[in-house]
């Protein structure tokens, strides 16, 4: 079960890949660890969630532990404008997130849509995603995400 969900995100992932519009196809972008902060959740959360991820173009997959302890999957697209070229972006990143389901009130496969910004001090950067709250079915959450890149070039 958890296979076949996971290879349909991956498919969804390189199809939202194959028709984004791609910045810079000269680098590739790792996330190595992430951070979250619930906001105005009533209960605290695991907030460290030990991720691991590979950005290209304009598509990231990434694995990691969810706030509730489970590992989990996700898959977006971003859309990003240059701040100060090559050192800082703004976009906002469409995708999904696999396995909270059976997890309280969470449907299996969560899609979000959140802003986000993103720099880089030479190959090591930092990004900060504001995923919004959907009524009662999600808390607005902050995500801090170490980061490194590899250029091509």
């Amino acid at each position: 079960m958890i296979l076949k969900l996971s290879i349909k995100l991956i498919a969804f992932s390189a199809a939202l890949f194959y028709f984004a519009a791609a910045p810079k196809a000269s680098e590739i972008e790792f996330v190595l660890d992430a951070v979250s902060h619930h906001v105005n959740a009533k209960s605290q959360f695991h907030e460290e969630h030990n991720a691991i991820g590979i950005g290209f173009k304009n598509v990231e997959l990434m694995t990691f532990i969810n706030s509730y302890g489970v590992r989990s999957y996700a898959g977006d697209i971003n859309f990003q404008h240059p701040l100060i070229d090559d050192h800082l972006w703004v976009g906002v990143k469409v995708g999904a997130a696999y396995g909270y389901g059976g997890i309280g009130r969470y449907p299996d496969l969560l899609p979000f849509v959140a802003p986000y910004v993103k720099g880089y001090t030479g190959p090591v950067g930092l990004s900060l995603m504001a995923i919004p709250a959907v009524g009662d079915q999600a808390d607005a959450v902050i995500v801090f995400m170490a980061r490194f890149r590899i250029k091509m070039e």
